[in-house]
């Protein structure tokens, strides 16, 4: 059976007793590489070894690499391989774990060696500790210290810088640890250093959460929790679910316009607005012990998993429709209590739209477009009869089937909404305009030249 042994920083004095005895008894001995102090050592004490070296040499690139040195332990029923630095995190090694089963026995490595000698600047930091190209390929939370191994190049050390520089500020203090020595520099400077290799590994120490460059979803709940802590602030502590209501509905309309207006700047900063919303109603729950923002994250994934089965494989019945699969989440007994799961707080016209579909989606009521011209046309002739209590609801009964109309239509009765007040104040300061070039004030014409203003402004493209 392969043996992966974990030979630390590569040096002599970082192998374990247990490595040693290891090297000593072992039939064939395979070194990562033997540009290492180790190398030379076994040869003095006369244990004899192989190396990966023609591989490294051979290979053009990672996974041409990870070819080679699966044909290279082919060889070997039997063997002892001997990898530099941290073996849980080493990018190689979890290649070969993917078709050779294997002994791990871990060592000293690259990233505990820099931990050691950074403990003062790291504090009381959490650490995450990942190999270059791990950390490359993953999401960093941008929370904590950060310890990279493994950073073998110039051109991958400029990725990584790179990558930090969306988090940290450019003049944020890092280390960069090699052959047992720390050197500081700054994350803008990281470039200028020319002798990375295997050895190589970058400790960057937790920085203040006011001066940071680039801000996580982690980060983010991090400053409400501080903003709603002890010494936090008095406005946001002081709120609630109930008082924040009408801000969420602000929030929302905001992004809408951002949306309207096609400004991804804007939309990005309104974006930020209604999160803020969210993770506060989140924080507020959780100080009641209600739920919290992961069982918000949980909940909607939850629900996109059971709403898209064919996606993710789950899917029992394929004639399941969106319907279907929503029922199931929010059964109802009777068609009238479907219709009122829907929000009353929803504009007028919105949930108006959504009576309508739902009733045509459950199949409880059907209506073609001519009934509806008809109803609308009748409806039109008694309001202008009515008077009261009944005018109102019949104002109301007649832009429901409006609306009704529209949908049929495929209109979006909100949006056409929206559209028709746009342009009719556009039309409005087109009159005026014209108003102006004739030498008329607005306010004091007759209604006749005010009509053939509108007209004429009407017109104009």
């Amino acid at each position: 059976m392969l043996t992966i042994l974990g030979v630390g920083t590569g040096r002599f004095s970082s192998l374990t007793m247990q490595g040693y005895e290891l090297l000593c008894s072992a039939k064939t001995v395979i070194l990562q590489t033997a540009c290492i102090p180790l190398a030379q050592e076994l040869k003095r004490r006369q244990i004899a070894f192989e190396t990966l070296d023609i591989c490294y040499e051979q290979a053009e690139d990672f996974d041409e690499l990870q070819e080679r040195v699966r044909l290279y332990l082919e060889k070997y029923a039997d063997a002892l391989l001997c990898i530099v630095g941290d073996l849980y995190t080493n990018t190689l090694v979890r290649s070969i774990l993917q078709f050779r089963k294997a002994e791990l026995i871990p060592g000293m490595g690259f990233g505990s060696e820099a931990l050691s000698l950074c403990t003062k600047e790291i504090g009381q930091s959490r650490v995450l500790c990942a190999s270059a190209y791990e950390f490359m390929q993953t999401e960093y939370t941008g929370l904590g210290a950060l310890v990279v191994t493994e950073i073998d190049s110039p051109y991958l050390a400029a990725d990584i810088v790179l990558k930090l520089m969306r988090y940290f500020s450019e003049d944020h203090g890092v280390f960069i640890v090699q052959h047992g020595k720390k050197q500081l520099y700054t994350i803008k400077k990281l470039c200028f250093w020319k002798d990375w290799d295997y050895s190589s590994v970058l400790v960057v120490p937790e920085q203040c959460i006011t001066k940071k460059e680039g801000y996580t979803f982690e980060d983010f709940c991090r400053i409400m929790d501080i903003l709603l802590g002890e010494n936090g602030c008095d406005w946001d502590k002081a709120q609630t679910h109930e008082s924040l209501r009408i801000h969420l509905i602000e929030e929302c309309y905001e992004v809408i316009e951002a949306i309207d207006q096609n400004d991804p700047f804007m939309l990005s900063d309104e974006l930020g607005d209604l999160l803020m919303q969210i993770v506060i109603h989140a924080k507020i729950a959780q100080k009641h012990g209600e739920f919290d923002i992961q069982d918000v994250s949980t909940e909607i994934s939850r629900k996109m998993i059971r709403r898209h089965p064919r996606v993710f494989g789950q899917a029992e019945d394929e004639t399941l429709s969106w319907e279907d699969l929503k029922r199931k989440e929010k059964p109802w007994n009777t068609y009238s209590e479907a219709l009122k799961n829907i929000p009353q707080a929803m504009t007028a016209l919105v949930r108006t739209e959504k009576i309508f579909k739902k009733a045509n989606s459950l199949k409880i009521f059907s209506i073609e477009l001519k009934q509806i011209w008809d109803e609308l046309s009748d409806l039109a002739c008694r309001l202008r009869n009515s008077a009261g209590q009944e005018k109102e609801e019949l104002g109301g009964d007649f832009l429901f089937m409006t609306v009704a109309l529209l949908s049929m239509m495929g209109i979006n009765a909100e949006t056409a909404l929206i559209g028709a007040c746009n342009r009719w104040i556009k039309n409005m300061e087109k009159t005026e305009e014209l108003a102006r070039m004739e030498g008329q004030d607005l306010a004091k014409i007759g209604k006749s030249t005010f009509e053939k203003l509108w007209q004429k402004a009407k017109s104009v493209k």
